[in-house]
């Protein structure tokens, strides 16, 4: 698990989010747990927990911030539609 939340707080000191590079780290851990697990224990100091925490809100706050349109205020993902016209529908 260290060397994950180094893994991660490595990712998070760089200001773009990268699909690629969290694959990577995911896919690294996957690989430790499957191959390596060793049974030893390694503390890491609470600055690295600090650290992880911390880059993770700034990085979340910054998903929200770019998550929402600035002409409209709502989330980018959502639809607005209008309606164009409409047929009477008849039994």
């Amino acid at each position: 698990m260290a060397d994950f939340i180094e893994d991660v707080n490595g990712d998070l000191r760089v200001p773009a989010y990268s699909w690629d590079r969290a694959a990577t780290i995911r896919e690294r851990f996957r690989a430790r747990l499957r191959n390596e697990v060793s049974g030893r224990i390694r503390l890491l100091p609470g600055s690295a927990l600090r650290e992880l925490l911390a880059g993770a809100e700034r990085r979340a706050l910054t998903a929200v911030e770019k998550a929402v349109d600035p002409r409209t205020g709502l989330p980018a993902h959502v639809l607005r539609q209008s309606a164009a016209g409409f047929r009477r529908w008849e039994r």
